[in-house]
């Protein structure tokens, strides 16, 4: 299979189910973490804080937050695809199109409280260093980065569906720069930004049957299908050629 070359507008999950995917995927997340969208001691009181959220597609994750600390802040949610910013929006919450490969506006510059980004950086390839830096920018001094990504880690109990995906994601990470170890050094890459008070956490995700909630099993094996069917397509569309 030849390797894809990845343009720097394109999603690589981007279908009509992608939404509905998302939907499912962050109740699963959540729980994983404990409840906590913000498991860092993140002072969030009072009003006027200023958070972004890269990477946020339809923006669950911005109104979810919202919902938990309330409206006296200003919420940001930026990402590549406009077509799936909500057509309405809370109070104190705007969008804007943004690539994380891309120089941000020189206005948000020190400027966030908290910046968060959820299973984005991998779109930032060989330049995902980079990608942090350039979020770390945006964070005012006593501000807060938070970034989650995932280990591409198959456990001994792990089924044969579980595993094929997990080496389809791999083997597409390897293929667009961007590797399987950046969850595990993107922490350096903060420190490097000038961070101090670094904290690495490792959350369980228990997938399908493994998940004692029936719920957030069913959610979790079906976000996971919609992933790795999306995962095939873009292969087979940026190669041309058939798995």
């Amino acid at each position: 299979m030849a390797a894809p070359k990845v343009a720097k507008d394109k999603y690589m999950l981007q279908n009509d189910e992608e939404m509905g995917r998302l939907a499912q995927q962050h109740p699963v997340l959540k729980d994983a973490m404990g409840g906590s969208l913000i498991p860092p001691p993140i002072d969030l009181s009072g009003s006027g804080r200023r958070i972004l959220d890269s990477g946020t597609a339809d923006g669950l994750w911005l109104r979810d937050l919202q919902t938990t600390i309330g409206p006296n802040h200003e919420y940001i949610g930026t990402d590549i695809n406009p077509v799936v910013f909500p057509k309405e929006t809370p109070l104190n919450t705007s969008y804007a199109v943004q690539d994380i490969n891309a120089p941000w506006p020189a206005a948000w510059v020190n400027s966030f409280d908290l910046v968060n980004q959820r299973l984005t950086l991998a779109g930032g390839g060989p330049a995902m260093r980079q990608v942090v830096a350039n979020l770390a920018n945006l964070v005012k001094p006593s501000g807060w980065i938070q970034l989650m990504e995932a280990e591409q880690i198959i456990a001994s109990d792990d089924g044969p569906a579980m595993h094929q995906f997990i080496r389809l994601m791999a083997d597409l990470f390897k293929s667009i720069g961007a590797g399987t170890s950046y969850a595990q050094t993107m922490g350096r890459w903060v420190e490097e930004a000038g961070f101090v008070d670094v904290q690495d956490k490792l959350f369980d995700v228990y997938l399908g049957a493994k998940n004692k909630d029936k719920k957030l099993g069913e959610q979790s094996a079906m976000s996971t299908a919609i992933a790795a069917k999306g995962l095939i397509n873009f292969v087979k569309s940026e190669s041309g050629r058939s798995l």
